[in-house]
């Protein structure tokens, strides 16, 4: 595959700068409208680019996993970076696993999907064997940041709660003893 990039790349490149030349002599010796030759210039300087765009888009999710591309570097802080490929994927897979099982947050009892993320108890960055092994797993809810308050105390960084399945059975039992008045109408 190499021995073939190479004499491609070397052509596309002689045909880019042939294609500019050519353009550009147009414009100069007026074969072209100012702005025609504009436009084509133009058009002939972006394509290379959307397509080598395109090309990062194709094996983006190859060479760096959907997690990391957020743009920020929590996932790398959060210990994902520390695994490798196939434990990255078996993690993935575990969890996804683990959310069919468990659609609500375990603290709450709140079920809107989209507001819910399974979590690791124990992060990554602190015992990374424990990636994939469910019973180091929770459903919480990431909108109203409970994960946050509850999981870490307030820092993602440095600090979690070992024992955040009791934590969320005693607040599940507390929110069901609550007695909850209703406005009358």
């Amino acid at each position: 595959m190499g021995a073939i990039i190479c004499p491609i790349s070397i052509l596309w490149i002689i045909g880019f700068a042939i294609s500019v030349v050519t353009i550009c002599r147009w414009i100069k010796f007026g074969r072209v409208s100012g702005y025609t030759g504009c436009v084509l210039l133009y058009c002939t300087l972006i394509w290379p680019l959307l397509l080598i765009g395109w090309f990062i888009l194709a094996i983006k999710d190859k060479i760096w996993p959907q997690h990391f591309s957020r743009g920020d570097r929590s996932a790398i802080r959060a210990g994902w970076s520390d695994l490798s490929r196939e434990e990255y994927n078996a993690a993935r897979r575990a969890m996804a696993k683990y959310f069919k099982e468990h659609p609500a947050c375990e603290l709450t009892g709140h079920s809107v999907k989209k507001d819910l993320a399974v979590h690791h108890i124990i992060p990554i960055w602190a015992n990374p064997s424990l990636a994939a092994d469910p019973r180091n797993f929770i459903t919480l809810a990431s909108k109203v940041n409970i994960h946050l308050l509850f999981g870490h105390d307030g820092n993602y960084a440095t600090k979690y709660t070992p024992n955040i399945k009791e934590v969320s059975e005693n607040v599940r039992m507390t929110l069901s003893e609550l007695a909850v008045s209703h406005r009358r109408p």
